[in-house]
Protein backbone atom coordinates (compact mmCIF):
# COMPACT_ATOMS: atom_id res chain seq x y z
CA UNK A 1 0.00 0.00 0.00
CA UNK A 2 1.15 3.52 -0.74
CA UNK A 3 2.80 5.24 2.23
CA UNK A 4 0.49 8.23 1.82
CA UNK A 5 -2.55 6.02 2.27
CA UNK A 6 -1.01 4.51 5.41
CA UNK A 7 -0.38 7.97 6.82
CA UNK A 8 -3.85 9.13 5.84
CA UNK A 9 -5.42 6.15 7.56
CA UNK A 10 -3.41 6.79 10.69
CA UNK A 11 -4.43 10.45 10.69
CA UNK A 12 -8.05 9.51 10.15
CA UNK A 13 -8.08 7.06 13.04
CA UNK A 14 -6.51 9.64 15.33
CA UNK A 15 -8.87 12.36 14.11
CA UNK A 16 -12.02 10.31 14.48
CA UNK A 17 -11.14 8.20 17.52
CA UNK A 18 -13.84 10.04 19.46
CA UNK A 19 -16.10 10.69 16.49
CA UNK A 20 -18.80 8.73 14.77
CA UNK A 21 -17.55 5.40 13.42
CA UNK A 22 -19.67 5.67 10.29
CA UNK A 23 -17.97 8.97 9.44
CA UNK A 24 -14.56 7.30 9.66
CA UNK A 25 -15.72 4.38 7.53
CA UNK A 26 -16.95 6.77 4.87
CA UNK A 27 -13.52 8.42 4.68
CA UNK A 28 -11.75 5.05 4.54
CA UNK A 29 -13.75 3.95 1.52
CA UNK A 30 -12.67 7.07 -0.39
CA UNK A 31 -8.98 6.21 -0.05
CA UNK A 32 -9.08 3.54 -2.80
CA UNK A 33 -7.49 1.22 -0.28
CA UNK A 34 -7.13 -2.55 -0.60
CA UNK A 35 -9.17 -5.35 0.87
CA UNK A 36 -7.40 -5.26 4.23
CA UNK A 37 -8.92 -1.83 4.85
CA UNK A 38 -12.37 -3.20 4.07
CA UNK A 39 -11.74 -5.87 6.70
CA UNK A 40 -10.81 -3.13 9.11
CA UNK A 41 -14.00 -1.23 8.29
CA UNK A 42 -15.97 -4.41 8.99
CA UNK A 43 -14.13 -4.77 12.29
CA UNK A 44 -14.91 -1.16 13.22
CA UNK A 45 -18.59 -1.65 12.46
CA UNK A 46 -18.65 -4.82 14.56
CA UNK A 47 -16.61 -3.72 17.57
CA UNK A 48 -16.27 0.05 17.49
CA UNK A 49 -12.54 -0.54 18.09
CA UNK A 50 -10.36 1.79 16.00
CA UNK A 51 -7.12 0.13 17.14
CA UNK A 52 -4.99 3.23 17.33
CA UNK A 53 -3.24 2.34 20.57
CA UNK A 54 -0.52 0.48 18.64
CA UNK A 55 -0.82 1.80 15.05
CA UNK A 56 2.63 0.64 13.91
CA UNK A 57 1.90 -2.99 14.84
CA UNK A 58 -1.60 -2.70 13.40
CA UNK A 59 -0.44 -1.46 9.99
CA UNK A 60 2.31 -4.09 9.88
CA UNK A 61 -0.31 -6.79 10.29
CA UNK A 62 -2.77 -5.21 7.89
CA UNK A 63 -0.54 -4.31 4.97
CA UNK A 64 2.33 -6.80 4.76
CA UNK A 65 2.26 -8.93 1.63
CA UNK A 66 1.24 -12.44 2.57
CA UNK A 67 -1.08 -15.25 1.51
CA UNK A 68 -4.49 -14.58 3.02
CA UNK A 69 -6.30 -17.48 4.69
CA UNK A 70 -9.69 -17.20 6.40
CA UNK A 71 -10.55 -19.30 9.46
CA UNK A 72 -14.31 -19.75 9.90
CA UNK A 73 -16.74 -22.01 11.70
CA UNK A 74 -19.49 -21.95 14.27
CA UNK A 75 -18.97 -20.40 17.67
CA UNK A 76 -17.25 -22.72 20.17
CA UNK A 77 -15.64 -24.77 17.39
CA UNK A 78 -12.22 -23.85 18.82
CA UNK A 79 -10.95 -21.46 16.14
CA UNK A 80 -9.30 -18.93 18.45
CA UNK A 81 -7.76 -21.66 20.59
CA UNK A 82 -6.46 -23.26 17.41
CA UNK A 83 -4.91 -20.03 16.13
CA UNK A 84 -3.34 -19.20 19.50
CA UNK A 85 -1.86 -22.70 19.84
CA UNK A 86 -0.53 -22.57 16.30
CA UNK A 87 1.14 -19.18 16.72
CA UNK A 88 2.35 -19.37 20.31
CA UNK A 89 2.53 -23.07 21.06
CA UNK A 90 0.52 -22.40 24.20
CA UNK A 91 -3.06 -22.92 25.27
CA UNK A 92 -4.49 -19.49 25.94
CA UNK A 93 -7.75 -18.57 27.61
CA UNK A 94 -10.11 -17.29 24.94
CA UNK A 95 -13.54 -15.68 24.83
CA UNK A 96 -16.08 -15.51 21.98
CA UNK A 97 -14.47 -13.56 19.14
CA UNK A 98 -16.08 -10.20 18.38
CA UNK A 99 -14.84 -9.16 14.95
CA UNK A 100 -11.66 -11.08 14.21
CA UNK A 101 -8.23 -12.17 15.38
CA UNK A 102 -5.30 -12.14 12.96
CA UNK A 103 -1.82 -13.59 13.01
CA UNK A 104 1.00 -14.55 10.66
CA UNK A 105 2.06 -18.18 10.50
CA UNK A 106 5.56 -18.85 9.15
CA UNK A 107 5.53 -22.31 7.64
CA UNK A 108 9.17 -22.04 6.58
CA UNK A 109 11.71 -19.36 5.66
CA UNK A 110 9.95 -18.61 2.38
CA UNK A 111 6.30 -19.22 3.18
CA UNK A 112 3.98 -17.24 5.43
CA UNK A 113 0.21 -17.29 5.81
CA UNK A 114 -1.84 -14.45 7.25
CA UNK A 115 -4.65 -16.20 9.12
CA UNK A 116 -7.87 -14.30 9.86
CA UNK A 117 -9.97 -15.89 12.60
CA UNK A 118 -13.50 -14.55 12.15
CA UNK A 119 -16.10 -14.69 14.92
CA UNK A 120 -18.63 -17.48 14.44
CA UNK A 121 -21.55 -16.39 16.58
CA UNK A 122 -24.87 -16.57 14.78
CA UNK A 123 -25.45 -12.81 14.65
CA UNK A 124 -21.99 -12.32 13.11
CA UNK A 125 -22.25 -14.84 10.29
CA UNK A 126 -24.02 -12.45 7.89
CA UNK A 127 -20.79 -10.40 8.04
CA UNK A 128 -18.57 -13.31 6.99
CA UNK A 129 -18.88 -12.27 3.34
CA UNK A 130 -17.17 -8.97 4.16
CA UNK A 131 -13.91 -10.76 4.99
CA UNK A 132 -13.50 -12.68 1.73
CA UNK A 133 -11.45 -10.28 -0.40
CA UNK A 134 -8.15 -11.84 -1.52
CA UNK A 135 -8.94 -15.06 0.35
CA UNK A 136 -6.79 -17.84 -1.10
CA UNK A 137 -8.06 -20.64 1.11
CA UNK A 138 -10.93 -21.18 3.52
CA UNK A 139 -10.34 -23.21 6.66
CA UNK A 140 -13.63 -24.30 8.18
CA UNK A 141 -13.40 -25.59 11.75
CA UNK A 142 -16.02 -27.87 13.27
CA UNK A 143 -16.39 -29.33 16.74
CA UNK A 144 -16.26 -33.04 15.96
CA UNK A 145 -17.58 -33.84 19.44
CA UNK A 146 -20.83 -31.92 18.87
CA UNK A 147 -22.87 -33.99 16.47
CA UNK A 148 -25.97 -31.97 17.30
CA UNK A 149 -24.63 -28.87 15.52
CA UNK A 150 -23.38 -30.55 12.35
CA UNK A 151 -26.51 -29.58 10.41
CA UNK A 152 -25.96 -25.94 11.44
CA UNK A 153 -22.31 -26.17 10.40
CA UNK A 154 -23.30 -27.71 7.07
CA UNK A 155 -25.69 -24.84 6.34
CA UNK A 156 -23.11 -22.21 7.34
CA UNK A 157 -20.43 -23.79 5.13
CA UNK A 158 -22.79 -24.09 2.16
CA UNK A 159 -23.86 -20.46 2.47
CA UNK A 160 -20.35 -19.01 2.63
CA UNK A 161 -19.11 -21.19 -0.24
CA UNK A 162 -21.91 -19.83 -2.41
CA UNK A 163 -20.24 -16.41 -2.33
CA UNK A 164 -18.76 -15.37 -5.67
CA UNK A 165 -15.49 -14.30 -4.05
CA UNK A 166 -14.90 -17.90 -2.96
CA UNK A 167 -15.49 -19.40 -6.38
CA UNK A 168 -12.86 -22.11 -6.85
CA UNK A 169 -11.12 -21.30 -3.55
CA UNK A 170 -9.84 -24.47 -1.83
CA UNK A 171 -11.37 -25.55 1.46
CA UNK A 172 -9.77 -27.32 4.40
CA UNK A 173 -12.18 -28.68 6.98
CA UNK A 174 -10.63 -29.23 10.39
CA UNK A 175 -12.47 -31.71 12.60
CA UNK A 176 -11.38 -30.23 15.91
CA UNK A 177 -11.51 -31.77 19.41
CA UNK A 178 -10.51 -35.21 18.18
CA UNK A 179 -8.92 -35.77 21.57
CA UNK A 180 -12.40 -36.17 23.08
CA UNK A 181 -13.71 -39.75 23.31
CA UNK A 182 -17.12 -38.97 21.76
CA UNK A 183 -15.77 -37.24 18.66
CA UNK A 184 -17.00 -38.16 15.21
CA UNK A 185 -14.78 -39.84 12.65
CA UNK A 186 -13.46 -38.00 9.60
CA UNK A 187 -15.84 -39.95 7.38
CA UNK A 188 -18.81 -39.06 9.60
CA UNK A 189 -17.93 -35.36 9.58
CA UNK A 190 -17.40 -35.40 5.81
CA UNK A 191 -20.78 -37.03 5.24
CA UNK A 192 -22.54 -34.69 7.68
CA UNK A 193 -21.16 -31.62 5.88
CA UNK A 194 -21.82 -33.14 2.44
CA UNK A 195 -18.24 -32.42 1.41
CA UNK A 196 -18.25 -34.79 -1.60
CA UNK A 197 -20.81 -32.49 -3.25
CA UNK A 198 -18.21 -29.71 -3.60
CA UNK A 199 -16.85 -30.83 -6.94
CA UNK A 200 -16.06 -27.28 -8.08
CA UNK A 201 -13.01 -26.86 -5.83
CA UNK A 202 -10.23 -28.66 -4.01
CA UNK A 203 -11.17 -29.73 -0.51
CA UNK A 204 -9.66 -31.80 2.24
CA UNK A 205 -10.63 -32.77 5.74
CA UNK A 206 -8.24 -33.49 8.59
CA UNK A 207 -8.61 -34.25 12.26
CA UNK A 208 -6.96 -32.07 14.85
CA UNK A 209 -6.92 -31.03 18.48
CA UNK A 210 -6.41 -27.32 19.06
CA UNK A 211 -6.01 -27.94 22.78
CA UNK A 212 -3.18 -30.42 22.34
CA UNK A 213 -1.80 -28.98 19.11
CA UNK A 214 -2.26 -32.26 17.27
CA UNK A 215 -2.44 -32.07 13.48
CA UNK A 216 -2.30 -28.27 13.24
CA UNK A 217 1.05 -27.81 11.50
CA UNK A 218 0.29 -30.62 9.07
CA UNK A 219 -3.11 -29.13 8.25
CA UNK A 220 -1.73 -25.68 7.42
CA UNK A 221 1.09 -27.20 5.39
CA UNK A 222 -1.61 -29.02 3.40
CA UNK A 223 -3.50 -25.73 3.00
CA UNK A 224 -0.42 -24.14 1.47
CA UNK A 225 -0.08 -27.05 -0.98
CA UNK A 226 -3.76 -26.72 -1.92
CA UNK A 227 -3.28 -23.01 -2.64
CA UNK A 228 -0.38 -23.78 -4.97
CA UNK A 229 -2.40 -26.46 -6.77
CA UNK A 230 -5.56 -24.37 -7.24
Amino acid sequence: MDVLIRVSLHKLTCRYVNEDVNQLCSHLYHLSSPSCVRRWVCWIHTTGDLSVQHPQLFFTLMFRTCVQVILMGLDSAGKSTLLAKLLTGQVMETSPTIGFNVGTLNLDKKTSLTVWDVGGQKHMRPNWRLYLDDCEALIFVVDSSDQGRMAEAKAALKKILSEEKLRGVPVMVLANKKDLPNSMTIREVSTSLDLPSYTDRLWEIQACSALKGLGLQQAFTSVNKMIKRS
